[in-house]
């Protein structure tokens, strides 16, 4: 897309993403419950569920065309590739922050809805039903975050609302902790999501923006590697 539409782009593709974790984890709680006193068979037939659905992605995987390569990428190696992409990110001083910002949330932020299985039962001391609310709650927040974002398109400054969102979400994260009840916890969990997603979508649009276009992909893997490669690290 072109640039002046880049941040509404991202955010409208977010919300795609986000969309469906609003009613998918109420419908994963509504077909456990059921079966609540057999859990192992309830757990397992979810996961048989969750498999099937990625057959979707397949066949749109197939349905696709891919567009003819521009440039001259092939002629270079994977690890030149990826050591071309390193170079430019240390040497661009707000590329190199908003990576190592997104990486320090990847590790020690964003795994909290990994912990939210523990904290239903052990802290609120719900069952599978209210996670799967808790999940929503947080699928709620992260689609505000995305139209957000989506209507936050021709902002200037993006830095500052970077900042800012990384901030929220520290501080509502902290905030969630300290939650005894449901209700109040759902609340929480929207204001997290919102501001996850608001995080994540300017830090993207920042880092497609700034990045030359024969490096933009090379950067945006980085970005992804590091940010999807630490979070399983700050879950265990």
């Amino acid at each position: 897309v072109p640039e002046r539409d880049l941040m509404s782009a991202i955010g409208l593709n977010s919300a795609a993403f986000n969309g469906p974790q609003i009613i998918g984890p109420v419908i994963g709680g509504l077909i456990f419950a059921p079966f609540a006193d057999r859990p192992t068979f309830g757990a397992a037939l979810l996961f048989y569920i969750n498999a099937i659905s990625y057959l979707a992605v397949v066949i749109a995987l197939l349905r696709m065309r891919p567009v003819p390569i521009i440039g001259k990428s092939g002629e270079i190696s994977m690890l030149e590739s990826i050591r071309e992409g390193l170079a430019y990110i240390r040497q661009d001083v707000v590329v190199r922050w908003i990576v190592l910002l997104a990486a320090t949330t990847a590790l020690f932020a964003r795994p909290y809805l990994q912990l939210l299985p523990a904290v239903a039962r052990d802290v609120l001391h719900v069952g599978p039903v209210e996670l799967s609310w808790m999940l929503a709650a947080s699928g709620v927040g992260s689609l505000a975050g995305a139209l957000v974002t989506a209507a936050l398109g021709g902002l200037e400054r993006r830095g500052g609302v970077l900042i800012l969102s990384a901030v929220a979400f520290g501080g509502f994260l902290a905030l969630f902790t300290l939650q005894r009840t449901l209700v109040s916890s759902l609340v929480f969990l929207m204001l997290l999501g919102l501001s996850t997603m608001v995080f994540l979508g300017m830090a993207n649009g920042l880092l497609q923006t700034r990045s030359p276009d024969h490096l933009r992909g090379r950067v945006m893997s980085v970005y992804t590697m590091v940010f999807m490669g630490l979070m399983p690290l700050g879950s265990m």
